[in-house]
């Protein structure tokens, strides 16, 4: 059984969710310091996640959070969007 909080998936081309308590783990003395997270990403990916302050560029993403907290309480997911458009 796989702990909740250490689960993240990777499958290539498809997408990859990044459960960031796993892949950060904990930061001692650093629960307040602000992070600054880039992520490369294949062209395409779009990234689903709480974190709010997210600039996305087309195979980089800048995330800027505001504690450790923040950070592993923000699972970010990455793949092709799947949307769809309404013209009215």
């Amino acid at each position: 059984m796989v702990f909740e909080p250490g689960g993240s998936n990777i499958e290539e081309g498809k997408n990859f969710s990044l459960n960031t308590h796993c892949f950060f783990g904990y930061f001692k003395n650093k629960i307040e310091t602000n992070f600054i997270l880039e992520v490369t990403k294949p062209k395409g990916f779009f990234a689903s996640t709480s974190m709010t302050d997210l600039k996305s560029g087309e195979t980089k993403d800048v995330l800027s959070i505001f504690n450790y907290h923040a950070l592993i309480d923000s699972p970010i997911m990455y793949t092709m969007p799947d949307t769809t458009t309404v013209y009215i």
